[in-house]
């Protein structure tokens, strides 16, 4: 221990402290110096920091702190949570596009309630700044290259949004592909263009699009058109350059009374106009469409349960018979075809078919060309037509024809006819009608019948086909006449063609003999 007797020796002696003190921070500063040295050694340089008590280090950030792998370096704490605030609302309110078929769609974050789900994590930099003296900024400054900070900010966005708005999209903007269709106007085609379809990957649009929404490491805008595949309709233009005639063609006559006419009438209007593509069975209830009063038909003369009586759309068989000889003279292939209960008298035994609305009983057929065809058909007169349109294929020099046989003999059904007295439209003294009598309905026979086709080339018969069996069974007639008079009547067979034959498809008229009730015959009135 040292004394000091007068005051240059205390002087002295507080000199010498400081100088003592000096030394010391000299040191100290040396050992960090070296210290510091030693950390980077062997390292890329990093920045340098002038750790002395000035503005420039304390209040700031050091190495060691940053978001999303972004340095915050050098910032103060209110500078670092302003552009922190700032990162994530540029994310919040990030642009898009979306371009759906050319139509462009803009949206941003907020339009999917795109949201910070952690900002709370920012009070993490809170004391983070170097702060005090040499030493104590030197200690954070250790402490933060031991453990770093680094703020993982956290987005999430409404993926239910995203996709349902993705769904919307693809459903308004999806088309079926269309073939082209046809009209016949003014005895000319007029063929309207097909249309391609567009369809979407809405699965995998919707994953798209958010892998896009959901990298939070850029706000750069999204500009994302909707991929889509287009399909061209299987039968365009081209297949509907129709030959200049029919590939079929048939018309019957002798449509009947006005309701009955009126059921062909509308029937046919139905029908006209359809086009069956190849492949496609063609229902003939379903083009006629529901057989009610709502859609224009009529109580009309038909056969049920081996009697002709009124019924819904009674006629519309013969329009479904006429139908049936267009298809096999187009030789389309008939699914399912059945004849009438009763022979008719509109088309030859065995070239008939029929149709029934309340059973089902339909008529049916498959377009086995490779064209689609156009069905044209219509009322004129007291005839029914029905064409076949399409592109013919068949060799020039090729017909087709078709002929009917009855293979049984005839059976009648006791009474031929069924008789009722009806003073009204038979008046007693007062003869208005032949013979006193009205024939109401005429009698059928029962028999069976065979149609074949015949395919000829060049004129000369190649092959005979058997086409259709056909059982048709028996039924009486029904006619009045007055109370003052007695009936009697007989078939005879006529030749075939006669231009009075009841029936003339089978060559049968009926004799009808009205005599008084004293047995004399009546005399003819023609009026």
């Amino acid at each position: 221990m040292f004394y000091y007797k007068n005051k240059n020796d205390k002087k002295k002696r507080i000199l010498a402290g400081a100088v003592a003190v000096i030394i010391v921070l000299a040191m100290i500063a040396s050992m960090v110096v070296s210290a510091f040295a030693e950390e980077t050694q062997g390292q890329v340089q990093a920045k340098s920091y002038d750790l002395t008590f000035n503005k420039k280090t304390t209040g700031v950030f050091g190495r060691g702190v940053s978001y999303e792998g972004i340095s915050l370096e050098g910032k103060t704490y209110d500078e670092a949570v302003s552009e922190i605030n700032e990162y994530a609302n540029d994310r919040l309110t990030r642009y898009m596009q979306w371009d759906v078929l050319g139509y462009k769609y803009d949206y941003d974050g907020s339009s999917f309630s795109t949201t910070w789900t952690n900002p709370d994590v920012v009070s993490q930099l809170s004391n983070m700044t170097l702060e005090g003296n040499l030493v104590e900024q030197y200690k954070k400054q250790k402490d933060l290259d031991q453990s770093p900070i680094n703020l993982d900010l956290q987005f999430t966005v409404d993926e239910d949004a995203v996709r349902s708005t993705v769904a919307e999209y693809t459903s308004h903007f999806y088309k079926d592909p269309q073939n082209a269709t046809v009209t016949r106007e003014n005895g000319q085609f007029v063929v309207t263009d097909g249309v391609t379809g567009v369809s979407f990957d809405t699965d995998a649009i919707a994953a798209e699009l958010l892998a896009k929404i959901e990298d939070f490491s850029t706000a750069d805008s999204i500009q994302y058109s909707f991929p889509f595949t287009e399909t061209p309709p299987t039968y365009d233009s081209s297949y509907f350059n129709f030959s200049p005639t029919p590939l079929g063609s048939y018309t019957t006559t002798r449509l009947g009374d006005a309701p009955r006419t009126n059921n062909i009438r509308v029937s046919a209007q139905n029908l006209n106009g359809n086009v069956i593509y190849p492949g496609e069975t063609a229902s003939t209830l379903k083009m006629f469409h529901d057989v009610t009063e709502e859609n224009g038909y009529q109580m009309g003369l038909g056969y049920e349960l081996g009697k002709v009586v009124p019924s819904m759309g009674g006629g519309i068989c013969q329009t479904t018979t006429t139908l049936y000889n267009a298809v096999i003279r187009a030789e389309l292939t008939v699914v399912s075809r059945k004849s009438h209960s009763m022979i008719v008298s509109y088309v030859e035994p065995a070239l008939d078919a029929t149709v029934d609305y309340k059973s089902g009983l339909d008529f049916t057929f498959t377009n086995t060309l490779n064209y689609p065809i156009y069905i044209e058909s219509y009322v004129d007169g007291d005839s029914v037509t029905v064409n076949i349109w399409g592109v013919e294929e068949r060799a020039a020099n090729r017909t087709i024809a078709f002929t009917s046989t009855r293979t049984t003999g005839f059976v009648w059904q006791d009474p031929l006819y069924v008789q009722r007295v009806d003073d009204v439209n038979c008046k007693v003294g007062n003869v208005n009608v032949a013979y006193k009598q009205k024939t109401l309905t005429d009698p059928h026979p029962g028999f069976t019948a065979q149609s074949y086709k015949h395919v000829y080339i060049d004129g000369v018969e190649q092959s005979v086909d058997l086409l259709n069996t056909s059982v048709y069974g028996p039924a009486s007639g029904e006619l009045i006449h007055a109370s003052d008079c007695t009936i009697q009547a007989r078939p005879n067979e006529v030749p075939t063609g006669s231009s009075w034959a009841t029936l003339p498809n089978i060559g049968i008229a009926f004799t009808i003999d009205t005599y008084t009730l004293s047995g004399e015959q009546w005399p003819y009135y023609p009026y």
